[in-house]
């Protein structure tokens, strides 16, 4: 099955990719994601097949999997799921992908992402449950020195959003880019956001301020060693009046990694993960609120791919 390259990555390398690729408005703002604990709740089991052999095919992966939720802040039940991952990859370091899963109640999610030759890639997702129905479209264009994406969101309660962003590269190390979002927030009535930011990127760290009508954002971001990564993010919303920060890091040593994020709101977050086997991982997460005293623990075990909620 396809392998989730970006959990386990060593950092220097992780970070000497960003700096090498124009990013997009998207992975500036969210510049720490590969830090972020998981979101794990309840008893999760996943296993999964690779049936590549099975079906003849020469470098393309074809994969079976399956899901048991118990006891979760996700839906609980028994889904089943099927993915393609093709063989060819481009310049944004992506390959072809497709992926669904469904279970017995109705609920079902789908990705699908191509390229273009190497420079342009288009991805589609869709979540469907109890008459819900939710999609997003993306076209992104991705070079050395200059990115552009459009971005769409749709769904049956009305939502209707429409982002079109784009980011250029200066010089080695600056970037500067903007984003500029129209969403209908009722019938009759639309409400655009504009923003712009500007990176700073070294081997070693990338810094990026965000400012837009919503306010303020600060990233920051450090590869200290080839184990240990660390990040801070601040926010100040003027529409909310509100100020929120974070910090987050994520410690490797061997075949086991850990995860941490403590904002102002009084949450810890936490997810350890190891490798027991070639082909057998667990992992434990949970979240606590000093404040409200609100505490959630979720174990999950996994052989193969790893389709993740979020």
């Amino acid at each position: 099955m396809a392998k989730n390259s970006g959990k386990t990555t060593e950092s220097s390398t992780a970070t000497a990719d960003c700096v090498l690729r124009c990013p997009s408005f998207f992975n500036v703002v969210r510049m720490n994601d590969m830090l972020r604990p998981e979101v794990v709740s309840g008893i999760n089991a996943y296993i999964s097949k690779d049936v590549s052999e099975l079906l003849g095919a020469n470098c393309e992966t074809f994969g079976l999997s399956s899901r048991l939720t118990v006891g979760s802040l996700f839906p609980s039940g028994f889904r089943f799921g099927a993915s393609y991952t093709g063989c060819t990859t481009t310049a944004f370091g992506r390959m072809p992908y497709a992926y669904i899963e469904s279970d017995v109640s109705g609920y079902s999610t789908g990705v699908f992402q191509h390229m273009f030759g190497d420079r342009f890639r288009i991805n589609t997702s869709g979540q469907h449950s109890e008459g819900l129905l939710k999609a997003e479209g993306t076209l992104e264009y991705g070079g050395e020195n200059f990115n552009a994406t459009l971005d769409s969101q749709w769904s049956t309660l009305g939502q209707r959003v429409v982002v079109l962003s784009n980011v250029v590269h200066l010089s080695k190390r600056w970037w500067m880019g903007g984003e500029l979002a129209m969403d209908r927030v009722c019938d009759d009535v639309l409400e655009a956001r504009a923003s712009a930011t500007v990176r700073y990127a070294r081997p070693e760290d990338t810094t990026a301020v965000v400012a837009g009508n919503d306010g303020l954002s600060f990233y920051y971001h450090k590869a200290i060693n080839r184990r240990l990564m660390t990040g801070v993010e601040m926010t100040i919303n003027t529409k909310q009046r509100t100020v929120h920060g974070s910090w987050l890091h994520r410690i490797i040593h061997k075949n086991s990694m850990l995860k941490g994020e403590l904002d102002t709101n009084g949450t810890i977050k936490a997810y350890f993960h190891k490798k027991l086997a070639s082909n057998l991982k667990v992992g434990v997460g949970c979240i606590f609120n000093h404040w409200t005293n609100k505490f959630s623990l979720g174990v999950e075990l996994y052989s193969g791919f790893r389709q993740r909620d979020e």
